[in-house]
């Protein structure tokens, strides 16, 4: 296989309106945002006019989500996927597309009518890990793929908008607003944390972290789950690792009184004083962050 040939795909900034026209029925763009994506409305609103932006769910299969979207869309040309990675592994709907795992999807890949595939996700190519996953991939669907070896994503992070491995002839990429490129926050790596930067740590002060009960998916410093007998193969995103046969623990949002909490777990409260004493538990499991 001959990577870096041709040459490597750019994001150009595309200055046009980022709306679908509603009589745009039949598209032949499908880019698709993995919801594990850091401020993905910046990356949404950014993408170039004539194609169509979906957001995968955190409930559901990943690969069922996209497999289903390439069936409702059999004209799709282009596939651009928006997601975390690492060398040899992609993030999808909180689960780990490795060497291994690839294979549970053969069928389904082997569906995707798709011609071009754009993965934006930080090293996917990169190391021989990489590389071959590439190739299994190309394998199964047929279709022409552009990744990168690099890190995507905001420059001063160190990251970058150029797909620098190319697998068959692909068209130019399609473009995001200049602002998108520009104002994007985040990479689109799966490190939570580097814990040399000193980025173990939270800023609470956003009220909008927890909105729901019994939900942390928004809470990015949150890494797992701690708890007895817990087990994980390598590669297990932890945000996913519970006690077996538990639900996630448990967080109430919004709480205003203290004293009606009545389970273990965590509470948010939006109080005016903010000092609140809670009685102890020797029993209930926490998130580390």
């Amino acid at each position: 296989m001959n990577y870096g040939s041709p040459a490597p795909i750019s994001v150009e900034p595309l200055m046009c309106h980022p709306s679908i026209p509603a009589h745009f029925a039949y598209p032949t763009t499908l880019v698709v945002i993995d919801a594990a994506v850091q401020d993905a409305a910046v990356l949404e609103m950014g993408v170039g006019e004539g194609a169509t932006v979906v957001r995968l769910t955190a409930d559901r299969d990943g690969i069922v989500q996209l497999t289903g979207l390439l069936k409702q869309h059999p004209g799709i040309r282009q596939l651009h996927l928006i997601a975390h990675g690492a060398p040899g592994c992609l993030w999808l709907a909180n689960q780990a597309i490795t060497l291994e795992t690839i294979e549970h999807y053969a069928a389904q890949f082997r569906s995707w009518s798709t011609v071009q595939l754009f993965l934006y996700s930080c090293n996917l190519a990169a190391e021989p890990m990489g590389r071959t996953w590439l190739d299994r991939l190309k394998q199964l669907t047929g279709a022409a793929i552009a990744a990168s070896t690099q890190a995507l994503g905001n420059v001063a992070l160190g990251g970058t908008w150029r797909l620098d491995t190319v697998l068959g002839q692909v068209d130019p990429a399609v473009g995001f607003k200049a602002e998108a490129i520009a104002t994007y926050p985040a990479l689109l790596n799966n490190d939570y944390f580097i814990l040399a930067n000193g980025g173990f740590s939270q800023d609470w002060s956003n009220m909008t972290l927890i909105t729901g009960n019994n939900d942390w998916s928004t809470v990015p410093s949150i890494e797992g789950y701690r708890g007895d007998n817990l087990t994980a193969t390598p590669g297990t995103n932890p945000q996913t690792v519970l006690i077996p046969g538990s639900s996630p623990l448990n967080v109430e949002a919004n709480a205003t009184n203290p004293n009606t909490l009545s389970l273990g777990g965590v509470a948010e409260f939006e109080l005016t004083n903010p000092t609140v004493a809670l009685q102890g538990s020797t029993t209930a499991d926490a998130p580390f962050c």
